[in-house]
C-alpha cells in the first residue's frame, strides 16, 4: 500500500506531521497559525484512543484477544531489543508508513502502538489511523510498562509503572 495510495487528507496530515516539529521552532507565528490550522483540518473526524497499560496487559494474557490485536514497539531497533512488550513487533516510528513496515499489519486486527513516552507512539499510531488502520496507543509508552532503566533508555518520569515483564 504505502504513501502513494493514502487520500489527499491523509498525504497532507502525514506532511504536517513530518514537517512541523522543523518548522515549528523557527517559523514566524503566522507560518505556526497556518500549520496549525491545515493540522486541525486534516485531524478533523480522527479519533485518538489510548489504551492502559493494563488493557495492553490483559490483551498479551489472554490467548483470544491477542490474536486480534498487533502490537507494535515504535522504538528504535536497539531499544526493542533490550526489552519490549510480549509479543510485539519492532517498528520505528520514522519507518511506519514505509510499504516493508505496512506488509507486517494486518488491516484486519487493531494496531496497538507504543514507543518510550507515548509520544512518538501517538504519532505512529495517527500515521496509521490515516493510512487506514485502526489504531490506538499506549498510554505512557514503556514508562507506564516497566521502571527498568535498562529498558526504559530514557529518564523516566512519575507514573509508577506496574512493572510487567519484557521480551528481548
Amino acid at each position: 500500500m504505502g504513501i502513494r495510495n493514502v487520500t489527499f487528507k491523509g498525504l497532507t496530515l502525514f506532511c504536517v506531521l513530518l514537517i512541523l516539529p522543523l518548522l515549528t521552532s523557527s517559523c514566524a507565528v503566522d507560518e505556526f497559525e497556518l500549520l496549525r490550522n491545515l493540522t486541525d483540518v486534516a485531524l478533523q473526524g480522527i479519533d485518538a484512543p489510548v489504551k492502559s497499560v493494563d488493557d495492553v496487559k490483559n490483551i498479551v494474557d489472554d490467548a483470544t484477544q491477542s490474536t486480534l490485536y498487533t502490537i507494535v514497539s515504535a522504538r528504535s531497533a536497539e531499544h526493542y531489543a533490550t526489552g519490549h512488550v510480549p509479543g510485539a513487533i519492532n517498528i520505528p516510528w520514522k519507518d511506519i508508513a514505509e510499504d516493508s513496515s505496512l506488509a507486517l499489519l494486518d488491516k484486519g486486527t487493531d494496531v496497538i502502538t507504543y514507543c518510550y513516552t507515548g509520544h512518538t507512539g501517538g504519532i505512529a499510531a495517527t500515521i496509521l489511523t490515516v493510512l487506514g488502520y485502526s489504531t490506538s496507543n499506549m498510554k505512557y509508552g514503556m514508562m507506564g510498562w516497566t521502571d527498568d532503566p535498562d529498558v526504559l533508555n530514557t529518564t523516566p518520569f512519575d507514573c509508577d509503572p506496574p512493572n510487567y515483564d519484557t521480551e528481548s
